[in-house]
């Protein structure tokens, strides 16, 4: 985080392997939070934490992990969210949707892992039947117009992950032909991400480069996709406000194409 310049991110936080290995879910989240509590400390970054209720496990296993997050909320409030991960062939979106009704009668923010590995359809039913308000990956729905006109229109972004995308190979094989440009012409919102960046072994600031070198997004385009990663967070309005002011003041020149 401190090496690419981060301040403020969200991220997914995966207990199911670990309970089911026989660690208590209250005792990972508290080492977690006591270890993102310190480096705000250190170095003013904020973390906050999405739950992932992953679709390999199943629906009761969701069900427990969402109603976790309700009882550690108050004493953990970096936990702000419901994500769904995990296998996305064998876990589609309406199997889930008992967990994530009872994480948007919480109060929690959703979002979903969808068009990774599944075609658009998986994008949509996340939208209609699990109501997320971000999509991770969400690479297919380059073959569905009317899906990216609708995410355009309704202000729905793409949780992008170039390097991800390239090695898991589903949709697309080199950076080049990533449909990022696509999506971004289209005038669907898109965020950049790392999805994992000790496994893919890849910084944010590398995506960026990706962007820049190898995608051909010029500086205006890349500094609207660093001020998206602030418009479509969870943060309150007013800190959205103060960072993408910063934003723009680090910049302080006009780029050009």
């Amino acid at each position: 985080l401190v090496r690419n310049g981060i301040v403020y991110t969200e991220v997914f936080l995966s207990p199911t392997t670990f309970i089911r290995n026989g660690l208590d879910f209250n005792e990972i989240v508290k080492v977690i939070v006591k270890q993102i509590r310190e480096i705000k400390k250190k170095t003013g970054i904020e973390i906050k934490l999405l739950i992932d209720i992953s679709r390999t496990f199943g629906v009761e296993n969701a069900l427990n992990n969402v109603e976790g997050a309700v009882i550690l909320r108050e004493q953990y409030k970096e936990i702000i969210g419901i994500g769904l991960g995990g296998d996305e062939v064998k876990g589609p979106s309406a199997m889930f949707k008992r967990p994530f009704e009872l994480a948007i009668k919480e109060g929690f923010n959703v979002v979903a892992h969808a068009g990774e590995a599944v075609g658009p359809e998986s994008v949509w039913d996340a939208l209609n039947v699990l109501n997320v308000s971000r999509i991770g990956h969400g690479i297919s729905s380059m073959k569905d117009e009317a899906l990216m006109k609708y995410l355009s229109e309704k202000d729905i972004p793409l949780e992008i992950c170039l390097t991800s995308n390239i090695i898991t190979r589903h949709f697309v094989s080199k950076i080049e032909d990533h449909p990022i440009k696509l999506f971004f012409a289209r005038g669907v919102p898109v965020v950049l991400n790392t999805d994992d960046p000790a496994f893919f072994k890849v910084d944010l600031i590398d995506e960026y480069w990706n962007l820049y070198s190898k995608l051909d997004f010029d500086l205006n385009s890349i500094k609207k996709i660093i001020e998206n990663s602030f418009r479509y967070s969870f943060m309150s309005e007013k800190m959205k406000d103060k960072l993408i002011k910063s934003v723009n003041d680090a910049c302080n020149i006009n780029f050009t194409s």
